[in-house]
C-alpha cells in the first residue's frame, strides 16, 4: 500500500501499533490516483486500536482497493502484546488475522462485436491470511519491521475451461521516525520519518516524510518517494483529539 501520511495508519501494515503507548485511536483515510482519469485506482481505509490492559491491544483495519473491473478488500483483526525493555524503551509484537475478498467483474466491459466473450467471466473468492509485526519504541523514535500478509496467495479460476491465476505476493514493511522538539520552551516539533517496502520480483519502494508540528494543532510537511514523487502534507487539529490531514502527491517525470 502507498500511503502518503502512513504514520496515522499504521496498524495497516503493523499490527503491533494496535492500542500502542495505550490509546484508542480511530483513522479513516481515502486515497485517489489520476485525478480526472475514469475508473482510476482508489483506496479507503480504516483504522481502530485499543489498550485491553497493562500490555495487550486489540484493533481492526480494513482496506478497500478498486481500479477499473478490479475489486479487493481485506481485512484484519489486530493483536499486540508489549514487553518492557526498559524503563523508556518498549518492545511491541502484533499478529494479524485475515482474509482478502476479491473481485472482477466484467460485466461492464465493451466488445468490439457487441457480443458476450466467453473469456469474460466475472468471479469472486476470499483467500485467508495471517500477518507479524514488531515495534521498537523509545520516548519520541520508533522503529517498525512487519509483514502485513504472510502467504502468498493464488487466485484461480477454472470454470468453461478458462484459467485464471494471480499471485500476491508478501510484502516487507520498515519504518522509522523520530520526533525532535526545537528547544525547551519551543512550541515546534520536527518529524522525519521514512517508510520502505519491499516485495519480490518488484523494486524496493522508499518514502521519505519530513514535517513540522505546531502546539499539536497545525502540521505541514513534504515527501519524497523513491519511485520519483514528490508531495506535500496537511493536517490541522479541529477538535483536542480530532485531525483532518490532506496530501497530494505528483511525479517528477512524465
Amino acid at each position: 500500500s502507498l500511503i502518503t501520511m502512513y504514520k496515522d495508519q499504521m496498524n495497516l501494515v503493523n499490527p503491533a501499533f494496535a492500542g500502542i503507548d495505550k490509546e484508542t485511536n480511530l483513522s479513516i483515510g481515502f486515497r485517489k490516483q489520476w485525478v480526472g482519469v475514469t475508473n482510476a485506482p482508489e483506496s479507503q481505509m480504516f483504522i481502530f486500536g485499543t489498550s485491553l490492559g497493562k500490555n495487550l491491544g486489540f484493533g481492526i483495519s480494513a482496506t478497500n482497493d478498486k481500479t477499473f473491473i478490479e475489486k479487493q478488500t481485506f481485512v484484519g483483526i489486530d493483536f499486540s502484546y508489549k514487553l518492557k525493555v526498559d524503563e523508556k524503551t518498549d518492545l511491541y509484537f502484533g499478529l494479524k488475522a485475515g482474509g482478502n475478498f476479491y473481485q472482477v467483474n466484467t460485466s461492464g466491459l465493451n466488445t468490439f462485436n457487441g457480443e458476450s466473450d466467453p473469456a469474460l467471466i466475472s468471479f469472486s473468492n476470499f483467500r485467508p491470511n495471517i500477518g507479524i509485526g514488531a515495534v521498537l519504541k523509545k520516548e519520541n523514535f520508533y522503529m517498525s519491521l512487519s509483514m502485513p500478509k504472510l502467504l502468498n496467495t493464488v487466485r484461480t479460476n477454472t470454470e468453461t475451461a478458462q484459467v485464471f491465476v494471480a499471485t500476491e505476493r508478501s510484502h516487507l514493511y520498515l519504518s522509522g521516525g523520530y520526533d525532535y522538539v526545537l528547544g525547551a520552551q519551543s512550541n515546534m516539533t520536527l518529524k522525519p520519518s521514512f517508510m520502505l517496502r519491499s516485495v519480490k520480483s518488484a523494486p524496493v519502494v522508499i518514502d521519505y516524510n519530513l514535517s513540522l508540528d505546531f502546539s499539536k494543532k497545525v502540521e505541514i510537511g513534504i515527501m519524497y518517494r523513491s519511485s520519483k514523487t514528490v508531495g506535500g502534507i496537511a493536517k490541522v487539529a479541529i477538535f483536542k483529539d480530532l485531525f483532518f490531514g490532506y496530501a497530494y502527491e505528483m511525479p517528477t517525470r512524465s
